[in-house]
């Protein structure tokens, strides 16, 4: 679940779907946008990320909700997204993280074997500065920093 404080809508991921809530929690838009569970959603600029089950991110637009890009580069199911220093983070049961430009929607780095278990949560601390935690085998947190 997360809010977009522009607009005022309520926007909670389900198994497969995205529904679009007022503040009062009538039901404003509701569609399928994946084809397994949704595991998170993020706000960038005008754009809603979506990460699921189905191994697959998506990008929406924040304002009519229409399709912009199927992003592929994972080999498991994505569980985690973040935004650290104007990127999009995205963390799988594959063990990577990988790295994507917003703008061009394309993978700019790749932390393989991130964690020894699947990477579940991405945290970020500072403008360049992000936390991951590990799964059930791994159970660390690792600091990542952006070094240019």
């Amino acid at each position: 679940i997360i809010l977009d404080s522009i607009s005022s809508n309520i926007i909670v991921g389900t198994i497969k779907n995205i529904c679009v809530f007022d503040l009062q929690l009538n039901l404003k838009l509701s569609w399928e946008a994946h084809s397994s569970l949704i595991n998170a959603m993020i706000f960038h600029k005008d754009e809603l990320w979506t990460c699921s089950m189905d191994q697959q991110i998506k990008v929406w637009d924040s304002n009519n909700f229409q399709s912009i890009s199927i992003l592929e580069g994972h080999s498991s199911k994505v569980h985690c997204l973040a935004v650290v220093d104007g990127l999009i983070w995205s963390g799988s049961f594959d063990k990577s993280i990988l790295i994507w430009d917003p703008n061009e929607k394309q993978i700019i780095h790749e932390i393989l074997n991130a964690h020894e278990d699947a990477v579940r949560c991405l945290l970020p601390i500072k403008e360049t500065e992000a936390w991951s935690g590990g799964g059930d085998q791994d159970g660390k947190i690792v600091n990542w920093q952006v070094l240019y």
